[in-house]
């Protein structure tokens, strides 16, 4: 859901992109024919892609507030991707450019596939309609005395032209120029430093987020052991405010980071607000999410999570 148009050469680096992000959801082969009819070019606006996917018992969400292209933090390097994202994968194709050079670098995760480089060039991104179009724009109106500013505007023009009849296509758009003095050796250089420390970043990236998943998971299985109603433990020690529990058979404690605090058979600690009559050896229940001393309706306090093991 992509146009991405990127130069690089002596001029500079000028890269512009549009904001579009489409999702889909429904039957896959149903999927696939909207996506068939959207990249060939024969849907031409939204009304008709909503109504076209209604039709195929689809439901689509659009957003334009996709930033495609931006600046790699730290660099006078411009970097531009589109991705597709599957079930347990990403693609991405990501072109980076400066001064003199521009690399094209393809990814599977954050696995290089392949890399191809250059020293100058205009490189498109797009689905099959939205990159003819780009290319034909770009072949009929391209002149040799253009600056970064003339390319500039030449971009602009097509991304407005192309999200009139394409809504692959959104009506906003990014442009960005860089143009740091590098001669073409230095350039290659500069930007396959910077490729692979991209590349790095990235890596860390989604391990971070593969293990927030995971961690995420972790979470949401153990709240299904969350104990609402039973039998907690008995007290074995009343002291000030608090009192000392022996988790009964069965029954565990996490803190709210979900580490393990205690298990059965080991003690945990709750509080009180008023002195009560509390006795050694009184039950500790939950009874409708509320902690309380069974038979004395006194309320127990716990910075714990209380679980069936």
């Amino acid at each position: 859901m992509s146009l991405i148009m990127a130069y690089a050469g002596p001029k500079g680096c000028v890269m512009a992109g549009d904001k579009r992000r489409i999702a889909f959801f429904g039957d896959k082969a149903n999927r696939e024919k909207l996506e068939e009819q959207l990249y060939n070019g024969f849907i031409k606006n939204d009304e008709d892609l909503f109504k076209i996917a209604e039709e195929l018992g689809l439901t689509l969400k659009i957003t334009d507030d996709n930033s495609k292209i931006d600046k790699v933090k730290g660099t006078e390097i411009l970097r531009g991707e589109v991705k597709t994202s599957a079930t347990n994968q990403t693609q991405r194709k990501r072109v980076y450019g400066t001064t003199n050079a521009y690399q094209i670098v393809e990814l599977l995760g954050s696995e290089i596939v392949d890399i191809k480089s250059g020293n100058g060039s205009v490189v498109v991104f797009g689905n099959k309609k939205t990159q003819q179009m780009a290319e034909s724009f770009i072949q009929k109106e391209w002149n040799s005395k253009f600056t970064s500013n003339d390319i500039s505007n030449l971009f602009e023009k097509i991304l407005v032209e192309v999200a009139k009849t394409n809504p692959s296509v959104s009506k906003q758009y990014d442009i960005l120029i860089k143009s740091p003095k590098l001669d073409k050796k230095e350039a290659q250089k500069v930007l396959r430093e910077t490729v692979l420390m991209d590349i790095k970043v990235l890596s860390k990236w989604r391990e971070k987020i593969h293990n927030e998943l995971l961690e995420t998971a972790k979470s949401i299985k153990l709240s299904q052991n969350i104990l609402s109603n039973g039998e907690v433990g008995r007290i074995i020690k009343v002291e000030n405010n608090s009192v000392q529990i022996i988790l009964g058979n069965g029954i565990c404690a996490y803190d709210t980071q979900w580490k393990p605090v205690a298990k059965s058979g080991q003690p945990i600690i709750m509080n009180y607000e008023y002195v009560e009559n509390i006795s050694i050896g009184d039950l500790v229940i939950i009874e409708n999410e509320n902690i309380k001393i069974k038979n004395k309706n006194i309320i127990l306090h716990s910075e714990v999570i209380i679980c069936k093991s």
